[in-house]
């Protein structure tokens, strides 16, 4: 991502490992902030917004609406272990932590040497992601203290690291296995966007949650109030789009349900006094509920997100 540059690329901003990440050993990602061959990212995104953090925990408004889901499921490595990896970073000193890490990493290098048998790199990677690195270290002397794998073929050297290593899962109750995301969970689209307005948090909440008042609104023939928790929105198209309020903490957060015939979804936003004006950081996921619709969902997500917001801009600013 353009910008976006870390010192250590090791041990990424948002909590994860990417020393241990089969992308970053194998040469595909520089790391996180690693400069060139980083993809786009909204937590990155935020980071620039505010001054180039270098983990996200230094900023006292995390965990953000950011972070609204983001362990449901496992990327190129699991995310059940992030909270847990960002306490013991904290409470060893960060290098001390990657220390730690690179002990594990030359586990990692030499299980991936020794003992693949070409079908293991996934589950050697996440064995070792997972798994404390007492059990590691005494997984790797287990494998040392028999020399005569030394001389059996790959195969048999791969099942024998295998079983080990699941051995010790079991034994802590850890699944070795890479969370996917559900069922139809690749068709909801997720898209969150962080805006500054020059004026009180008092005027943006009142102009938004204002529904009495929508002529600003460029999408929107109407709303239609049914009570203090539900609303009616009806959009030049000819759709109408029913929201259930979820959450109203007054000048706040202010989050609600939606759903209409083509999809459903949710909304957040939260609002915060700012360099004397207020930061508005929206959160939003919609789900598709028309298959031919699924592909377009995520660039229609983000066109309707940023005319939101650019109406609301000029409302405040007129």
């Amino acid at each position: 991502m353009k910008g976006f540059i870390r010192e250590e690329l090791r041990f990424s901003l948002c909590g994860l490992n990417c020393a241990l990440c089969s992308m970053h050993l194998g040469g595909y990602c520089p790391g996180c902030g690693g400069g060139e061959g980083n993809q786009s990212c909204a937590i990155a995104r935020c980071s620039l917004e505010h001054g180039g953090l270098q983990f996200c925990w230094d900023c006292p408004d995390y965990p953000c609406p950011n972070y609204r889901g983001f362990d449901e499921a496992d990327s190129f490595v699991p995310h059940s272990r992030r909270e847990q990896d960002i306490a013991r970073a904290r409470e060893l000193g960060l290098e001390a932590y990657l220390a730690e890490m690179e002990e594990k990493r030359s586990i990692l290098a030499a299980l991936l040497m020794d003992h693949n048998d070409g079908r293991r790199k996934s589950f050697f990677t996440t064995a070792v992601y997972l798994l404390p690195l007492e059990e590691l270290r005494s997984v790797t002397a287990v494998l040392v203290s028999r020399p005569e794998l030394a001389e059996q073929p790959v195969k048999e050297r791969a099942q024998a690291a295998t079983r080990l290593l699941q051995e010790a899962a079991d034994r802590l109750g850890i699944s070795l296995k890479l969370n996917k995301k559900p069922k139809g969970a690749e068709y909801m689209a997720v898209s969150k966007a962080t805006a500054f307005y020059p004026c009180s948090v008092e005027r943006v909440w009142h102009t938004m949650t204002d529904l009495t008042n929508t002529a600003w609104r460029s999408d929107l023939t109407g709303v239609e109030i049914l009570d203090d928790a539900h609303f009616v929105e009806h959009d030049k198209n000819g759709y109408s789009t029913n929201f259930t309020v979820t959450a109203c903490e007054p000048l706040r957060l202010w989050a609600f349900r939606m759903e209409n015939g083509n999809m459903s979804g949710t909304w957040e936003g939260v609002f915060e006094p700012w360099e004397g004006g207020t930061r508005l950081s929206c959160a939003e996921t919609v789900t598709a509920k028309r298959r031919w619709m699924r592909p377009f969902v995520s660039g229609y997500l983000k066109r309707q997100q940023k005319l939101y917001m650019d109406d609301l801009r000029r409302e405040i600013l007129k």
